[in-house]
């Protein structure tokens, strides 16, 4: 399979919260709109049916960021973002299924573009999911993910209590996520049984 999306415009404007002197704090400059757009994608899969009981699966994505507009930020990253994506699906018996993948997403900012409030960091996925064949033409999944962003830094300077005297800073930019779904397929058409 083959996919490509276009780029799509997309401008923002919006309040974050306030400071603790009580000015407001803007996400994006107030009254001012902010480019952010999505950027074009281009993605190719593939499946494989080795066995009648497992499936398996392949995906490479691609993202043009540096051909977006985000007000010249796209111009801070060293390169385009790309995906990396395999997965399995296993039939146990008739009625259960059990599956697992493993994705990985490459970003490459430059230290400019990392902020407290917009960063981006490569990132490792490991899924898992139960699928229940409840009737022909119905299957109950449970799926998870357990998303690990690598560690990437923010360096700035702070200005202590508005005081002129600045003191250098490094904030730890690392997360990790935990994804959990549940669906219900169903089947308008017969599986030919």
């Amino acid at each position: 399979a083959l996919e490509f999306e276009t780029a799509a415009d997309a401008d923002k404007q919006g309040l974050l919260g306030y400071n603790p002197d009580g000015t407001p704090k803007y996400l994006f400059p107030n009254g001012d709109k902010t480019n952010l757009d999505m950027p074009a994608y281009l993605a190719i899969g593939a499946t494989l049916q080795p066995v009648e009981s497992l499936l398996l699966a392949g995906h490479f994505g691609y993202y043009f960021d540096k051909s977006a507009n985000w007000d010249g930020r796209q111009d801070l990253l060293n390169s385009n973002t790309y995906e990396i994506a395999l997965a399995a699906e296993y039939y146990l018996s008739e009625k259960f299924l059990v599956s697992a993948g493993w994705s990985y997403t490459k970003t490459d900012p430059t230290p400019e573009y990392q902020t407290d409030l917009s960063y981006t960091l490569p990132t490792h996925g490991l899924s898992f999911g139960i699928g229940w064949d409840i009737m022909p033409m119905m299957q109950l999944n449970l799926g998870g993910q357990y998303v690990i962003y690598e560690e990437g830094a923010n360096k700035f300077n702070h200005d202590f209590a508005n005081s002129g005297a600045l003191f250098p800073v490094t904030e730890t930019l690392a997360k990790s996520v935990w994804i959990v779904g549940v669906g219900l397929n169903i089947t308008l058409a017969s599986k030919g049984e």
